[in-house]
């Protein structure tokens, strides 16, 4: 699995209606030894366009799974994008952009 399949998940013409949500959330789930909450899409999707638009320390807070909160190893709910496209391996989504 791994890369080839995030690559595969992306590939339009093999899945013409999967959206970027239902892939990260595939790849989390399914891809992530253990599986990284399904709650976890949002802030991925957000670290996506952070790399996208070249913000790699934007801070993003980490979500709230019932009274559970997500947190960074030093305790702190916010991490940046870097962190968290590190930690759930999302690299594989990032879309080159050209200026």
């Amino acid at each position: 699995m791994g890369s080839n399949f995030v690559a595969e998940i992306q590939d339009t013409d093999l899945f013409p209606n999967i959206t970027l949500r239902d892939a990260v959330g595939m790849h989390l789930r399914g891809n992530c030894y253990p599986p990284i909450p399904i709650e976890m899409v949002d802030v991925c999707i957000e670290a996506i366009h952070a790399y996208e638009d070249g913000d790699y320390y934007r801070m993003l807070t980490l979500p709230k799974i019932g009274d559970f909160q997500v947190r960074n190893r030093d305790g702190s709910i916010e991490v940046t994008a870097m962190q968290v496209v590190e930690n759930t391996r999302v690299e594989g989504f990032i879309q080159e952009v050209e200026y």
